[in-house]
């Protein structure tokens, strides 16, 4: 059961309360008077945007990333590598601090957990590199 956005608050799910139209435009479906159902910008957002990819992109450096904004590793963007992830479900807990990810066949968008190995500190993870 999905709950319905009220008139008035952006139907992107933010929360924020939208601005009043004030000049009716027809073509637009735009009534002056009546609140927005978005704010600027948030319609192309997430789910919304016609690029959406189910919040999951690969990034030119090859590493897989999936949208996760309350995760503690999220970068600004709200997006975790999806390795880590991946990791930390096998472990059943959080990595430690200081802990990498190995790509035993080198391969950065392989994040099958028969192909990651967990490593204590940056420094086991050079020696697997050898």
């Amino acid at each position: 059961m999905s709950e319905t956005i009220p008139i008035g608050i952006c139907q992107c799910g933010c929360g924020k309360t939208t601005l009043i139209i004030t000049k009716t435009d027809v073509a637009k479906g735009r009534k002056k008077g009546n609140p927005q159902r978005f704010i600027m910008g948030h319609q192309t957002r997430g789910s919304n945007n016609s690029k959406w990819k189910g919040g999951r992109k690969i990034r030119k450096s090859g590493y897989i990333y999936l949208l996760l904004p309350y995760h503690p590793q999220a970068d600004p963007q709200g997006y975790v590598a999806e390795h880590l992830i991946i990791a930390e479900r096998a472990l059943g807990k959080s990595l430690p601090a200081g802990a990498e990810i190995h790509h035993l066949d080198g391969n950065k968008s392989n994040n099958q957990n028969n192909n990651l190995i967990i490593c204590q500190n940056r420094k086991y993870h050079g020696l697997l590199h050898i």
